[in-house]
């Protein structure tokens, strides 16, 4: 599981899976979002894409964890 800030600036939410997707990455990433990572990141294949809208609490992640772990298996 990769966990991504949408928000980042120097290496974007789609750079970065692109980039793990090239070099082999198959399985589930959980990318936590405000509005400057919109329009939303097109997954790449085999890349199971979750988001999740910031302001977060503790709970909702942990709970979208449990489902992009299972929904990639």
């Amino acid at each position: 599981l990769v966990i991504l800030d949408g928000g980042a600036q120097f290496l974007t939410a789609s750079a970065l899976l692109s980039e793990l997707s090239q070099r082999g990455f198959r399985g589930a990433a959980l990318l936590l979002c405000d509005g400057a990572c919109m329009p939303p990141v097109e997954a790449p294949a085999g890349v199971s894409l979750h988001v999740l809208r910031k302001p977060l609490e503790m709970q909702q992640v942990f709970r979208s964890v449990a489902e992009a772990l299972r929904s990639h298996r």
